[in-house]
């Protein structure tokens, strides 16, 4: 049987207005090389209008206080490679390179 936790959490960040800011999707996971509980960033986004504004940082710290909350050690995510901007703001955030993700699409069954 197969048994589905939901221990995700979703924030979205309106402005005054009401108008939508960004999103943040957190959730946990087991660290692949510790087996240690970490907070995990599923989805962070800053809509166009409202970035390079500090929302994003904003949004950064309130996922690290999150985790600090649970007791968790660290926080996670992944980020493309192709997505340079996004790289560039965690690394400066202080977030670094752990592993290297490899795929192969496999053509399918005829």
């Amino acid at each position: 049987m197969l048994e589905r936790r939901m221990d995700d959490e979703m924030f979205v960040l309106k402005m005054r207005d009401g108008s939508y800011a960004g999103s943040l999707w957190l959730g946990t996971s087991a660290d692949q090389f510790t087996c240690e509980i970490t907070g995990y960033i599923l989805g962070i986004f800053v809509e166009p209008e409202f970035r390079r504004k500090g929302i994003g940082s904003a949004l950064l710290r309130y996922a690290e206080d999150w985790c600090r909350e649970r007791g968790y050690l660290s926080l996670t995510l992944n980020v493309g490679w192709q997505n340079e901007s996004a790289r560039s703001f965690y690394e400066s955030h202080g977030y670094n390179v752990r592993s290297e993700v490899r795929r192969k699409n496999l053509h399918p069954l005829l």
